[in-house]
C-alpha cells in the first residue's frame, strides 16, 4: 500500500483530493508503472501516512498530507493570515525555504525576534507587505510607554529558534500566551485583530 500512495502522490502532483477520490474510487494501478516511478522518484527518501515513522501532528491535521519527504521538519507555530483573517495554530512541513514562501504567499520574507508577553519568539514576516495595496497589521510593538513603534503587515508565523538558530516548533503554552497578547485595531472604519509584542 506504501507503494501506492507514493505513487498516487506523485501520479497526482500531492494534489490531497485527487489522491483522495483515486483511493476512494480503488483507481486501477499499473504495477509496472510503480516500479517505474520507484526509481525515477527514488521512493525510499519518502514515508506514508501509514508508515510508523509518520509525524503523529500530521495525523491530526484536517486532511493530513498522504506522502512526505523523510527528511520533513516538522515546526508547530501560530499563523496570521490576514487575507483570510484567520489566526490558528499551523503546522509547516519545511524541507526548504520554499515552503516558507508557499505558506505566507509572498515572494519576499524577512524574520525578526520580538518578545510576546514574557517570552521571545521568531516572526516569519512578509519583507514586501508595506509595498502592497491594502495590506492589514498583524504585528504591533509597543514601547514602555505603550506608544506604538513598529507596525508589521501582510501575514506572519511565529515560532522560535533554539541556542544554534535553528526554527524549532512552539507548544500550545506558548500560543495560549501569543493568543492573549492579541489587540483590536480600529482604522478607516475597519477592524482588525493584531499580536501585540513589547520591548
Amino acid at each position: 500500500m506504501e507503494n501506492i500512495l507514493k505513487y498516487l502522490h506523485f501520479k497526482y502532483n500531492e494534489n490531497w483530493n485527487d489522491i483522495h477520490n483515486a483511493i476512494k474510487s480503488k483507481e486501477y494501478v499499473d504495477l509496472e508503472l510503480i516500479e517505474e516511478m520507484k526509481t525515477k522518484y527514488n521512493f525510499d527518501d519518502y514515508i506514508t501516512i501509514i508508515d510508523n515513522d509518520y509525524p503523529d501532528i500530521l495525523k491530526k491535521m484536517n486532511c493530513p498530507p498522504f506522502v512526505i519527504k523523510r527528511d520533513t521538519k516538522i515546526i508547530n507555530g501560530l499563523l496570521v493570515d490576514v487575507n483570510k483573517n484567520e489566526t490558528s495554530q499551523h503546522v509547516l512541513m519545511y524541507t526548504g525555504i520554499k515552503d516558507i514562501y508557499k505558506m505566507l504567499n509572498i515572494d519576499l520574507f524577512a524574520i525578526v525576534s520580538r518578545k510576546i508577553g514574557d517570552k521571545y519568539y521568531d516572526i516569519y514576516c512578509d519583507d514586501e507587505a508595506l509595498m502592497k495595496e491594502n495590506q492589514k497589521p498583524s504585528l504591533i510593538t509597543l514601547d514602555k510607554n505603550k506608544r506604538i513603534i513598529e507596525v508589521i503587515y501582510g501575514s506572519i508565523f511565529v515560532c522560535q529558534s533554539n541556542k544554534d538558530g535553528e526554527t524549532i516548533s512552539i507548544n500550545e503554552d506558548d500560543i495560549k500566551n501569543i493568543l492573549k497578547n492579541r489587540v483590536t485595531i480600529i482604522k478607516d472604519d475597519s477592524t482588525f485583530s493584531c499580536i501585540c509584542a513589547n520591548i
